[in-house]
Protein backbone atom coordinates (compact mmCIF):
# COMPACT_ATOMS: atom_id res chain seq x y z
CA UNK A 1 0.00 0.00 0.00
CA UNK A 2 1.72 3.41 -1.08
CA UNK A 3 1.36 6.29 1.02
CA UNK A 4 -1.22 8.22 -0.43
CA UNK A 5 -3.39 4.74 -0.17
CA UNK A 6 -2.83 5.08 3.61
CA UNK A 7 -3.99 8.43 4.15
CA UNK A 8 -6.74 8.17 1.71
CA UNK A 9 -5.97 11.13 0.11
CA UNK A 10 -2.93 13.00 -1.79
CA UNK A 11 -0.49 14.06 0.65
CA UNK A 12 0.58 17.36 0.84
CA UNK A 13 4.13 19.36 2.07
CA UNK A 14 3.35 18.73 5.66
CA UNK A 15 2.18 14.44 5.27
CA UNK A 16 5.75 14.14 3.76
CA UNK A 17 7.64 15.79 6.39
CA UNK A 18 9.38 13.30 8.87
CA UNK A 19 10.84 13.57 12.45
CA UNK A 20 13.07 10.76 13.90
CA UNK A 21 12.59 9.20 17.00
CA UNK A 22 15.91 11.29 18.04
CA UNK A 23 13.84 14.74 17.51
CA UNK A 24 15.66 15.47 14.21
CA UNK A 25 13.24 16.44 11.27
CA UNK A 26 15.37 14.21 8.39
CA UNK A 27 12.68 15.34 6.01
CA UNK A 28 11.17 19.01 5.94
CA UNK A 29 9.42 20.82 3.55
CA UNK A 30 12.10 22.01 1.83
CA UNK A 31 13.25 19.23 0.59
CA UNK A 32 9.05 18.68 -0.77
CA UNK A 33 9.85 21.73 -3.01
CA UNK A 34 11.36 20.94 -6.76
CA UNK A 35 13.70 23.75 -6.77
CA UNK A 36 15.64 22.69 -3.98
CA UNK A 37 17.34 19.92 -6.17
CA UNK A 38 18.82 19.33 -9.02
CA UNK A 39 17.36 19.24 -12.46
CA UNK A 40 16.87 15.96 -14.22
CA UNK A 41 20.04 15.09 -16.67
CA UNK A 42 19.70 12.21 -19.62
CA UNK A 43 23.67 11.87 -19.66
CA UNK A 44 23.67 11.94 -23.25
CA UNK A 45 21.85 8.49 -23.50
CA UNK A 46 19.50 8.68 -26.37
CA UNK A 47 15.89 7.23 -25.41
CA UNK A 48 15.48 9.09 -21.94
CA UNK A 49 12.67 11.66 -21.68
CA UNK A 50 10.85 13.11 -18.96
CA UNK A 51 6.96 13.23 -18.14
CA UNK A 52 4.97 15.76 -16.35
CA UNK A 53 1.81 14.97 -14.39
CA UNK A 54 -0.32 15.63 -17.46
CA UNK A 55 1.81 13.10 -19.57
CA UNK A 56 3.65 15.38 -21.71
CA UNK A 57 6.81 14.71 -22.46
CA UNK A 58 10.20 16.93 -21.99
CA UNK A 59 13.74 16.14 -23.16
CA UNK A 60 16.70 17.05 -20.71
CA UNK A 61 17.31 20.58 -22.90
CA UNK A 62 13.98 21.75 -22.33
CA UNK A 63 13.09 24.46 -20.05
CA UNK A 64 14.31 24.30 -16.40
CA UNK A 65 10.11 25.38 -15.68
CA UNK A 66 9.17 22.54 -17.93
CA UNK A 67 11.77 20.18 -16.34
CA UNK A 68 10.63 21.15 -12.65
CA UNK A 69 7.00 19.76 -13.70
CA UNK A 70 8.54 16.47 -14.14
CA UNK A 71 9.81 16.38 -10.31
CA UNK A 72 7.35 15.27 -7.70
CA UNK A 73 7.78 13.81 -4.09
CA UNK A 74 6.75 9.99 -4.58
CA UNK A 75 6.98 6.84 -2.10
CA UNK A 76 8.71 4.55 -4.45
CA UNK A 77 8.27 0.62 -3.46
CA UNK A 78 11.92 -0.77 -2.94
CA UNK A 79 13.51 -2.59 -6.12
CA UNK A 80 17.03 -3.28 -7.01
CA UNK A 81 19.52 -1.84 -9.06
CA UNK A 82 20.53 -4.16 -11.74
CA UNK A 83 23.22 -1.97 -12.77
CA UNK A 84 25.36 -2.64 -8.35
CA UNK A 85 26.26 -5.62 -7.52
CA UNK A 86 23.32 -7.17 -4.57
CA UNK A 87 26.04 -8.76 -2.77
CA UNK A 88 26.42 -5.09 -1.04
CA UNK A 89 22.92 -3.50 -1.11
CA UNK A 90 22.00 -4.00 2.63
CA UNK A 91 25.35 -2.55 3.87
CA UNK A 92 24.51 0.26 1.37
CA UNK A 93 21.55 1.06 2.64
CA UNK A 94 22.44 0.78 6.33
CA UNK A 95 25.41 3.29 5.20
CA UNK A 96 22.99 5.82 3.31
CA UNK A 97 20.78 5.51 6.42
CA UNK A 98 23.26 6.27 8.84
CA UNK A 99 24.05 9.69 6.78
CA UNK A 100 20.42 10.54 6.52
CA UNK A 101 20.05 10.30 10.49
CA UNK A 102 23.23 12.54 11.09
CA UNK A 103 21.68 15.96 12.24
CA UNK A 104 25.35 17.19 10.62
CA UNK A 105 24.70 15.66 7.73
CA UNK A 106 20.92 14.38 7.04
CA UNK A 107 19.33 14.36 3.24
CA UNK A 108 21.52 17.20 1.74
CA UNK A 109 19.13 19.57 -0.79
CA UNK A 110 20.78 20.41 -3.83
CA UNK A 111 21.78 17.21 -4.73
CA UNK A 112 20.20 14.38 -7.58
CA UNK A 113 16.38 12.98 -6.91
CA UNK A 114 15.63 9.61 -7.58
CA UNK A 115 14.99 8.30 -11.30
CA UNK A 116 11.02 6.91 -11.44
CA UNK A 117 10.37 4.77 -14.73
CA UNK A 118 6.81 6.20 -15.46
CA UNK A 119 6.23 2.55 -17.11
CA UNK A 120 7.40 0.25 -14.26
CA UNK A 121 6.78 2.22 -11.37
CA UNK A 122 10.49 1.13 -10.18
CA UNK A 123 13.60 3.41 -10.01
CA UNK A 124 16.25 3.28 -12.22
CA UNK A 125 18.56 3.61 -9.52
CA UNK A 126 18.78 4.85 -5.78
CA UNK A 127 17.52 1.87 -4.40
CA UNK A 128 20.17 2.57 -1.40
CA UNK A 129 18.72 5.97 -0.67
CA UNK A 130 15.23 4.58 -1.35
CA UNK A 131 15.98 1.78 0.91
CA UNK A 132 17.14 4.33 3.55
CA UNK A 133 14.27 6.26 3.79
CA UNK A 134 12.18 3.40 3.91
CA UNK A 135 14.77 1.83 6.92
CA UNK A 136 13.66 5.46 8.30
CA UNK A 137 10.23 5.91 7.49
CA UNK A 138 10.68 8.77 5.20
CA UNK A 139 7.40 8.71 3.98
CA UNK A 140 8.72 9.34 0.31
CA UNK A 141 11.49 11.08 -1.89
CA UNK A 142 11.97 13.58 -4.49
CA UNK A 143 11.72 11.51 -7.85
CA UNK A 144 11.86 12.35 -11.37
CA UNK A 145 9.35 11.44 -13.70
CA UNK A 146 11.62 9.30 -16.50
CA UNK A 147 10.11 7.69 -20.08
CA UNK A 148 13.11 5.16 -20.98
CA UNK A 149 12.24 4.24 -24.63
CA UNK A 150 14.08 1.07 -24.36
CA UNK A 151 14.96 -1.36 -21.48
CA UNK A 152 18.84 -0.26 -23.00
CA UNK A 153 18.23 3.16 -22.55
CA UNK A 154 17.10 2.43 -18.64
CA UNK A 155 20.21 0.38 -18.38
CA UNK A 156 22.63 2.62 -19.99
CA UNK A 157 21.18 5.88 -17.79
CA UNK A 158 21.14 3.94 -14.71
CA UNK A 159 24.85 2.85 -15.12
CA UNK A 160 25.54 6.79 -16.48
CA UNK A 161 24.03 8.42 -13.44
CA UNK A 162 26.20 6.46 -10.95
CA UNK A 163 28.45 8.87 -8.44
CA UNK A 164 32.12 8.32 -9.96
CA UNK A 165 34.39 10.56 -7.68
CA UNK A 166 34.65 9.58 -3.61
CA UNK A 167 33.72 13.25 -2.93
CA UNK A 168 30.15 11.87 -3.52
CA UNK A 169 27.73 12.31 -1.00
CA UNK A 170 27.65 8.75 0.33
CA UNK A 171 31.33 8.61 -0.97
CA UNK A 172 29.77 5.07 -2.80
CA UNK A 173 31.06 4.95 -6.16
CA UNK A 174 30.12 2.13 -8.47
CA UNK A 175 32.94 -0.89 -7.59
CA UNK A 176 34.35 -3.37 -10.51
CA UNK A 177 31.54 -5.79 -8.88
CA UNK A 178 29.21 -3.19 -9.90
CA UNK A 179 30.39 -1.92 -12.97
CA UNK A 180 30.73 -5.79 -14.15
CA UNK A 181 27.17 -6.43 -12.73
CA UNK A 182 25.98 -3.42 -15.33
CA UNK A 183 27.96 -4.45 -18.17
CA UNK A 184 26.43 -7.80 -17.87
CA UNK A 185 23.03 -6.58 -17.72
CA UNK A 186 23.71 -4.17 -20.79
CA UNK A 187 24.35 -7.20 -23.08
CA UNK A 188 21.04 -9.03 -21.34
CA UNK A 189 18.92 -6.37 -22.56
CA UNK A 190 20.69 -6.46 -26.28
CA UNK A 191 20.58 -10.27 -26.19
CA UNK A 192 24.10 -10.25 -27.74
CA UNK A 193 27.29 -8.50 -27.76
CA UNK A 194 31.03 -7.98 -29.27
CA UNK A 195 33.90 -8.63 -27.03
CA UNK A 196 35.66 -5.14 -28.52
CA UNK A 197 32.38 -3.25 -28.07
CA UNK A 198 32.86 -5.22 -24.41
CA UNK A 199 36.09 -3.36 -23.95
CA UNK A 200 34.57 -0.04 -25.23
CA UNK A 201 31.49 -0.07 -22.43
CA UNK A 202 33.95 -1.57 -19.54
CA UNK A 203 35.99 1.82 -20.53
CA UNK A 204 33.18 4.21 -20.69
CA UNK A 205 31.37 3.09 -17.35
CA UNK A 206 34.75 1.86 -15.67
CA UNK A 207 36.63 5.12 -16.06
CA UNK A 208 36.78 6.10 -12.69
CA UNK A 209 38.30 2.60 -11.47
CA UNK A 210 42.23 2.02 -11.69
CA UNK A 211 43.81 0.64 -14.50
CA UNK A 212 44.02 -3.46 -12.46
CA UNK A 213 40.20 -3.10 -11.30
CA UNK A 214 39.02 -1.85 -15.10
CA UNK A 215 41.35 -4.65 -16.69
CA UNK A 216 39.49 -7.36 -14.04
CA UNK A 217 35.94 -6.23 -14.80
CA UNK A 218 36.67 -6.64 -18.76
CA UNK A 219 38.00 -10.10 -18.16
CA UNK A 220 35.34 -10.86 -15.53
CA UNK A 221 32.58 -9.62 -17.79
CA UNK A 222 33.61 -11.46 -21.10
CA UNK A 223 34.32 -15.34 -18.85
CA UNK A 224 30.91 -14.55 -17.50
CA UNK A 225 29.13 -13.68 -20.67
CA UNK A 226 30.84 -17.03 -22.42
CA UNK A 227 29.73 -19.00 -19.44
CA UNK A 228 26.48 -17.81 -19.56
CA UNK A 229 25.86 -19.10 -23.14
CA UNK A 230 22.40 -17.10 -23.27
CA UNK A 231 23.33 -14.23 -25.15
CA UNK A 232 24.92 -14.96 -28.66
CA UNK A 233 28.65 -13.09 -29.20
CA UNK A 234 28.88 -11.32 -32.55
CA UNK A 235 32.46 -11.64 -33.23
CA UNK A 236 33.52 -12.91 -36.25
CA UNK A 237 36.50 -14.72 -34.12
CA UNK A 238 37.11 -15.67 -31.35
CA UNK A 239 40.24 -15.57 -28.57
CA UNK A 240 39.40 -19.18 -26.94
CA UNK A 241 42.12 -18.22 -24.34
CA UNK A 242 43.10 -19.98 -20.42
CA UNK A 243 39.45 -18.12 -19.82
CA UNK A 244 37.20 -18.52 -22.33
CA UNK A 245 37.99 -22.21 -23.55
CA UNK A 246 36.07 -24.68 -21.41
CA UNK A 247 32.72 -22.63 -21.52
CA UNK A 248 33.31 -22.38 -25.15
CA UNK A 249 33.01 -26.46 -25.23
CA UNK A 250 30.58 -26.94 -22.99
CA UNK A 251 28.22 -24.63 -24.65
CA UNK A 252 28.99 -25.67 -28.14
CA UNK A 253 30.01 -29.31 -27.90
CA UNK A 254 26.59 -31.55 -27.75
CA UNK A 255 26.62 -32.54 -31.51
CA UNK A 256 31.05 -32.56 -32.34
CA UNK A 257 32.18 -35.92 -32.11
CA UNK A 258 35.55 -34.79 -30.97
CA UNK A 259 33.91 -33.34 -27.58
CA UNK A 260 32.05 -36.51 -27.23
CA UNK A 261 34.26 -38.90 -27.93
CA UNK A 262 37.89 -37.64 -27.10
CA UNK A 263 37.36 -34.37 -24.83
CA UNK A 264 34.95 -36.10 -22.13
CA UNK A 265 36.32 -39.06 -21.91
CA UNK A 266 39.32 -37.07 -21.14
CA UNK A 267 37.58 -35.54 -18.26
CA UNK A 268 36.63 -38.83 -17.07
CA UNK A 269 40.46 -39.60 -16.69
CA UNK A 270 39.44 -42.25 -19.73
CA UNK A 271 42.56 -40.26 -22.40
CA UNK A 272 45.14 -37.62 -22.27
CA UNK A 273 44.37 -34.05 -24.00
CA UNK A 274 46.50 -30.77 -23.61
CA UNK A 275 45.35 -27.65 -24.63
CA UNK A 276 47.84 -25.26 -26.05
CA UNK A 277 46.94 -21.26 -25.62
CA UNK A 278 48.96 -19.12 -28.38
CA UNK A 279 46.46 -16.37 -28.26
CA UNK A 280 48.45 -14.99 -25.27
CA UNK A 281 51.40 -17.55 -24.92
CA UNK A 282 53.82 -19.30 -26.76
CA UNK A 283 54.75 -23.09 -26.83
CA UNK A 284 57.36 -22.57 -24.37
CA UNK A 285 54.78 -22.37 -21.67
CA UNK A 286 53.70 -25.66 -21.88
CA UNK A 287 56.99 -27.69 -22.34
CA UNK A 288 56.11 -28.73 -18.66
CA UNK A 289 52.57 -29.83 -19.25
CA UNK A 290 53.53 -31.29 -21.91
CA UNK A 291 56.48 -33.44 -20.85
CA UNK A 292 54.19 -34.72 -18.26
CA UNK A 293 51.58 -36.04 -20.99
CA UNK A 294 54.14 -37.22 -22.81
CA UNK A 295 55.09 -39.49 -19.84
CA UNK A 296 51.59 -40.83 -18.74
CA UNK A 297 50.64 -40.96 -22.39
CA UNK A 298 53.44 -42.96 -23.17
CA UNK A 299 53.64 -45.11 -19.98
CA UNK A 300 50.21 -46.42 -21.54
CA UNK A 301 51.00 -46.65 -24.75
CA UNK A 302 47.96 -43.90 -25.81
CA UNK A 303 48.21 -41.53 -27.86
CA UNK A 304 47.83 -37.52 -26.77
CA UNK A 305 45.21 -35.68 -28.47
CA UNK A 306 46.38 -31.89 -28.42
CA UNK A 307 43.70 -28.85 -28.88
CA UNK A 308 44.57 -25.57 -30.13
CA UNK A 309 43.72 -21.45 -29.55
CA UNK A 310 45.38 -19.32 -32.21
CA UNK A 311 46.35 -15.61 -31.89
CA UNK A 312 43.71 -13.89 -33.59
CA UNK A 313 45.51 -10.38 -33.02
CA UNK A 314 47.79 -11.25 -35.86
CA UNK A 315 44.89 -12.41 -38.07
CA UNK A 316 43.35 -8.84 -37.65
CA UNK A 317 46.46 -7.33 -38.32
CA UNK A 318 46.96 -9.36 -41.66
CA UNK A 319 50.50 -10.85 -40.63
CA UNK A 320 49.17 -14.37 -40.22
CA UNK A 321 45.70 -15.83 -40.23
CA UNK A 322 43.93 -18.02 -37.97
CA UNK A 323 44.74 -20.82 -40.80
CA UNK A 324 48.08 -20.29 -41.53
CA UNK A 325 48.79 -20.42 -38.13
CA UNK A 326 46.79 -24.02 -37.78
CA UNK A 327 48.99 -24.98 -41.17
CA UNK A 328 52.66 -24.37 -38.91
CA UNK A 329 51.05 -25.88 -35.75
CA UNK A 330 53.10 -29.09 -36.28
CA UNK A 331 55.46 -27.97 -39.20
CA UNK A 332 56.75 -25.16 -37.35
CA UNK A 333 55.69 -25.21 -33.44
CA UNK A 334 55.72 -28.87 -32.53
CA UNK A 335 58.49 -28.73 -34.42
CA UNK A 336 60.86 -27.35 -32.73
CA UNK A 337 60.09 -28.54 -29.52
CA UNK A 338 60.37 -32.12 -30.74
CA UNK A 339 63.72 -31.02 -32.11
CA UNK A 340 65.10 -29.54 -28.75
CA UNK A 341 64.10 -32.56 -27.08
CA UNK A 342 65.79 -34.91 -29.29
CA UNK A 343 68.27 -33.56 -29.29
CA UNK A 344 69.02 -33.36 -26.12
CA UNK A 345 67.68 -37.38 -24.99
CA UNK A 346 67.51 -39.18 -27.81
CA UNK A 347 70.60 -41.11 -30.00
CA UNK A 348 69.09 -40.42 -33.60
CA UNK A 349 69.34 -43.93 -35.86
CA UNK A 350 69.17 -43.51 -39.32
CA UNK A 351 66.16 -44.98 -40.84
CA UNK A 352 64.15 -44.74 -37.42
CA UNK A 353 61.43 -41.95 -37.32
CA UNK A 354 62.46 -40.56 -33.23
CA UNK A 355 59.33 -37.72 -33.46
CA UNK A 356 57.10 -41.42 -32.86
CA UNK A 357 58.35 -41.35 -29.62
CA UNK A 358 56.14 -37.81 -29.14
CA UNK A 359 52.27 -39.15 -28.41
CA UNK A 360 50.76 -36.51 -30.14
CA UNK A 361 52.19 -38.39 -33.29
CA UNK A 362 50.08 -41.45 -32.94
CA UNK A 363 48.77 -42.44 -35.57
CA UNK A 364 45.13 -43.10 -33.42
CA UNK A 365 46.19 -38.88 -32.07
CA UNK A 366 43.16 -36.61 -32.84
CA UNK A 367 44.57 -33.09 -32.61
CA UNK A 368 42.13 -30.23 -33.41
CA UNK A 369 41.76 -26.36 -33.03
CA UNK A 370 39.03 -24.53 -31.68
CA UNK A 371 36.63 -22.98 -33.68
CA UNK A 372 37.52 -19.37 -33.44
CA UNK A 373 36.20 -18.63 -36.76
CA UNK A 374 32.61 -18.11 -35.85
CA UNK A 375 31.27 -17.75 -39.55
CA UNK A 376 32.89 -20.54 -41.62
CA UNK A 377 32.71 -22.53 -38.50
CA UNK A 378 29.32 -21.51 -36.61
CA UNK A 379 28.12 -25.38 -36.53
CA UNK A 380 31.09 -26.99 -34.85
CA UNK A 381 33.16 -26.66 -31.92
CA UNK A 382 36.88 -27.93 -32.75
CA UNK A 383 38.37 -28.38 -36.56
CA UNK A 384 40.92 -30.88 -37.31
CA UNK A 385 44.41 -29.62 -37.70
CA UNK A 386 46.90 -31.89 -40.21
CA UNK A 387 49.94 -33.16 -38.30
CA UNK A 388 52.07 -33.51 -40.57
CA UNK A 389 52.22 -37.64 -42.20
CA UNK A 390 51.18 -38.94 -38.73
CA UNK A 391 47.37 -38.59 -38.24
Amino acid sequence: MTFSEELGYEPDVQDWIHTLPSGFEVWTAEHCDVNNWKLPQDYGIEGVLFEDQDGKLFNAREAEENLRKCMQMADVPFSDNPTRDGTNTTERIYHYGNVFADPKRGVKLGMDALYLDVDKGDLSGGNGRNGARLKLGIPGYMVYRTKFLTPEAKIRHSMASQPKNDNSEFEEVPTKYDVKAGIITLAGVTGEYETDKIEEECNTYGAHLVLTDLTWVKREVKKELMKDGRYECKDDLLDLNDDFYRSFIKNHGDNDPWIQDIWNKYLDGECYVQYINLGNKQLKNYYKPLIRKQKLANAANLPLHTIWNFDIKKHKAGTSTIQAQRDTAFTKEMHVYEEEHLDVWVKRHPNIDSKLLFPWNHPDAQNVALAQDRVAEKDVAVVRLKNRHYN
